[in-house]
């Protein structure tokens, strides 16, 4: 006959367990920046030629302005504005 051998697996407790996920930093630059007044569309910043206006748009890409979630709210009005008045 074989032996039947039951193993019991301890479970470690999880260090704080009962604390919010931390924030990762790009969160915590993000929110410490997050109140942006209300940004200029590239096209109507006055005196800026085609290649330069390319070149802003690069900048706040990379930059991750428009990730922000002030930013990304406000070009949402935009779009949905544009749509009303276009219909």
């Amino acid at each position: 006959m074989t032996k039947h051998i039951e193993s019991t697996v301890l479970r470690l407790p999880v260090r704080d367990a009962d604390r919010a996920p931390a924030r990762r930093p790009a969160d915590q630059q993000s929110a410490a920046a997050g109140d942006v007044g209300p940004l200029i569309p590239v096209h109507e910043i006055p005196g800026l030629a085609p290649h330069e206006r390319a070149a802003e748009l690069r900048l706040r890409v990379r930059s991750g302005v428009y990730g922000r979630p002030s930013v990304v709210e406000q070009v949402a009005r935009a779009v949905v504005q544009a749509r009303g008045q276009s219909s």
